[in-house]
């Protein structure tokens, strides 16, 4: 078997499984002898201290700064509410498991874990893409009225409870079918495992899962996002010159700003959650995925299940990078946070 030393570990991408690959004791390498039980702690107490404080500076300034919402203010504060409740609820557990051997926190926290971060990753690619196809509807509707057509915000409103209630029914199987399950690692050694792939529904679950969040989590979205993008540009270049193209870019600064958050917000859930999708499609479609098991593999998955959990504190970041008076109103709230401590 071809670098054994790295098997037998915990599959920390999207499942919490286990690589169950029996090796000898001698190739079995403890916890406390790997790169990662120090490194990955470290990263998740990042997530969860910028991703906690960028997200509540997020809410905070938009709802004071804003107090009637606009829709992109209502989707970002959708965005960040998503954000939150997998750093609340998820990172503080998941974080910690390259520490121990086994999973220490029970069947409860088990199914908690995995169906808050299936809620949440749900949230933040459906509330993109109707950002997406709200920013292709509202430049559609310059070339067609002459003007900006706003729906009212409790239409907006409306979308967002669809994108939870959908996002919540997309978290069900996590939450019912999550498990705590033994897993012998070595001839000594039996571990606890959580992982929402349960035995008893067989291999083909697992595929079924993988491939559903691939198509409808991942790829369909940023279908529907291209296509949008796609159309705006047509439509943007095809009126240059006229009349209507002038009176958008008398309004354009705005406008623009909110296309180029968006841009850098889908262009960081692509890179943060690819890795971890392409070893799902591996590990549970590759017949020889256990001789297959690498260096590169252990490598590549750790990144995927890091990404995953670090998109949770980039739109904050983004916003930070991209916006100037954004930029401000965090200096000052964090500003007067320090003032009032001391």
């Amino acid at each position: 078997m071809e670098n054994v030393s790295f098997t037998g570990i915990y599959n920390q991408t999207s499942d919490n499984a286990l690589l169950s690959i029996l090796v000898n004791d001698e190739d079995y390498i403890p916890y406390k002898s790997r790169l990662e039980t120090y490194i990955v702690p470290i990263i998740f107490l990042f997530i969860f201290i910028v991703g906690s404080i960028g997200n509540i500076l997020t809410i905070v300034i938009i709802t004071r700064e804003n107090p009637f919402l606009s829709p992109s203010c209502i989707y970002m504060l959708n965005l960040a509410y998503g954000d939150l409740i997998v750093i609340f609820f998820t990172v503080p557990f998941v974080g910690t498991i390259y520490t121990f051997e086994s999973w220490p926190y029970g069947l409860i926290i088990c199914k908690l874990s995995e169906f808050i971060r299936d809620i949440s990753f749900s949230i933040t690619i459906l509330t993109l893409t109707l950002m997406s196809y709200d920013r292709f509807k509202r430049t559609s509707s310059l070339k067609i009225h002459g003007a900006l057509k706003k729906l009212k915000n409790y239409k907006y409103k409306i979308m967002l409870i669809i994108i939870w209630t959908v996002s919540v029914a997309s978290g069900l199987p996590a939450a019912i079918n999550s498990c705590v399950k033994q897993e012998k690692i070595t001839e000594h050694l039996v571990i606890e495992i959580c992982t929402p792939f349960p035995d008893n529904l067989g291999s083909s679950y697992p595929k079924l899962i993988v491939l559903s969040k691939l198509f409808l989590l991942y790829l369909l979205p940023l279908i529907i996002i291209g296509f949008c993008y796609l159309n705006m540009f047509i439509d943007l270049k095809k009126h240059a010159n006229n009349h209507q193209s002038k009176k958008l870019n008398t309004m354009s600064g705005r406008k623009q700003f909110r296309h180029r958050v968006l841009i850098f917000f889908l262009i960081a859930f692509i890179i943060c959650f690819f890795p971890n999708h392409v070893f799902m499609i591996w590990f549970y479609f590759d017949p020889d995925e256990d001789s297959n098991y690498n260096q590169f593999w252990h490598i590549w998955r750790i990144i995927g299940f890091v990404l995953t959990f670090l998109n949770s504190c980039m739109n904050p970041l983004i916003l930070v990078l991209v916006s100037h008076k954004f930029r401000k109103q965090v200096q000052k709230y964090l500003s007067n946070c320090t003032l009032s401590l001391f």
